[in-house]
């Protein structure tokens, strides 16, 4: 281009010398040339325009392509985020929504909630049905108070109107100090409420348990304690056969405490697998409760019907047989004066699932108890054996095994069916 210019303005100079050499004698001549000149400069000066045009809207491009990439790379980075995060204006309408605002609240396509009021799509009512009114909304307040505001005790709805627990935080949006809108970011916490939910069932739990073993074992230790000194006495008086009644006593209480202290024992390794899971015949471990309960089966008088073919199952072989001969004992416990009793084993289809159950025809139990069979220490007739620990015991072994277990029964005198779900081996 400089080359360009160069010669230009060498050949005007020649042009200019032309013009001083013949200004008299070639007037004519003169008036072309000048004309000449002139057109000459108009061209090389739209020339450089055009350069410089070009010069300019390539920059702009280059600056309009820069600009595309970074909005492109701000709405990647928002989408590829877990929380979901939105925009409203000072009105409250939806001015941008991330792909896991779509998803955590249902909706396909940013379009289903850009210009619509956020308040009256996701946060119109509270958890007990009644409407939650605009001038409480926390969110709102960003926008209204200009504060910046978070809570963890409130529901979002999704698009099919269900509610959800979720945790948000909201912040004004200022331009030049005057507040244009608010960004909005909040997570679904309903794994987060049902572990609390779950941790402040286990801590009630565990208070009901501090007191019913140290009020189990007080009671054990003082009986105790009042026989061996009624022992001392009889013993004094020479009164033997007394002693030996009182002793039996004696022995009893330890027993039961001991029964306790096992069991306590036995619920405090329920947390982890002992043993390695492994692949078990169904059939088999039946076979050998119902074999260590042969002489109690006997003596009651129990009918025994054991389903065929069971299926075979994954998990610790130790702990199934536990759940087995708990649940095999308690039906023999609870059949009450039924004349022919009768207990049977066996699995069903429940169109999802195999489900596995010990069912008898003794005592039953009253809908409104069937929850609170399986709670520690919770015994329906307190003047029955055990330690009111083998529900529990049950409960959580399936459990860490992936299942679930429950009770079926009509109520009194209706018998009952104690079912557990596990894991088949595939």
């Amino acid at each position: 281009m400089k080359m360009f210019i160069a010669t230009t303005i060498g050949v005007l100079l020649v042009l200019l010398g032309g013009i001083s050499l013949f200004a008299v004698e070639h007037r004519v001549v003169l008036s072309a040339v000048i004309f000449a000149g002139v057109l000459l400069i108009g061209v090389v000066s739209i020339a450089l325009f055009k350069r410089r045009l070009g010069s300019t809207t390539e920059e702009g491009r280059q600056r309009e392509a820069r600009f595309r990439e970074s909005a492109e790379m701000v709405t990647l980075l928002l989408d590829s985020t877990e929380e979901a995060i939105y925009g409203q204006d000072i009105n409250g309408a939806c001015t941008f929504c991330n792909a896991a605002c779509l998803r955590l609240l249902g909706y396909q396509r940013p379009e289903q909630l850009l210009g619509r009021s956020m308040h009256s799509l996701i946060h119109h009512t509270h958890g007990d049905g009644t409407s939650f009114d605009i001038g409480q909304c926390r969110i709102c307040a960003a926008l209204l108070q200009g504060e910046e505001t978070h809570a963890d005790d409130e529901l979002l709805w999704r698009a099919d109107v269900t509610g959800f627990p979720a945790e948000y935080w909201a912040h004004p949006v200022r331009r030049h100090g005057e507040i244009i809108g608010s960004v909005v970011t909040f997570l679904d916490i309903t794994e987060r409420k049902r572990a609390e939910q779950e941790l402040q069932n286990k801590n009630t739990e565990l208070e009901r348990f501090t007191y019913t073993v140290s009020h189990d074992l007080k009671s054990l230790l003082i009986t105790i304690q009042s026989y061996a000194g009624m022992i001392r006495q009889d013993l004094k008086a020479g009164n033997y056969a007394r002693a030996e009644s009182d002793l039996n006593r004696v022995e009893g209480a330890a027993d039961k405490m001991t029964r306790l202290l096992n069991d306590l024992l036995a619920l405090s390794r329920i947390g982890r697998m002992i043993n390695e899971p492994s692949t078990n015949d169904m059939n088999r471990l039946v076979k050998e409760c119902l074999e260590q309960l042969a002489g109690l089966l006997k003596q009651k008088q129990v009918e025994v019907v054991l389903q065929s073919e069971l299926p075979v199952t994954r998990g610790d072989a130790e702990r199934l047989s536990a759940v087995l001969q708990n649940l095999i004992e308690n039906a023999i416990k609870y059949m009450g004066e039924q004349a022919q009793p009768r207990i049977e084993i066996g699995t069903r289809w429940n169109g999802t699932e195999t489900v596995f159950f010990v069912s008898d025809n003794g005592k039953g139990i009253e809908p409104l108890h069937h929850e609170k069979v399986f709670g520690l220490f919770n015994k329906l007739d307190a003047g029955s054996e055990g330690t009111g620990v083998g529900l529990a015991l049950v409960t959580r072994i399936i459990e860490i095994h992936g299942g679930r277990v429950w009770v079926e029964s009509e109520g009194v005198g209706q018998g009952s069916r104690f079912c557990f779900t596990l894991p088949l081996q595939a």
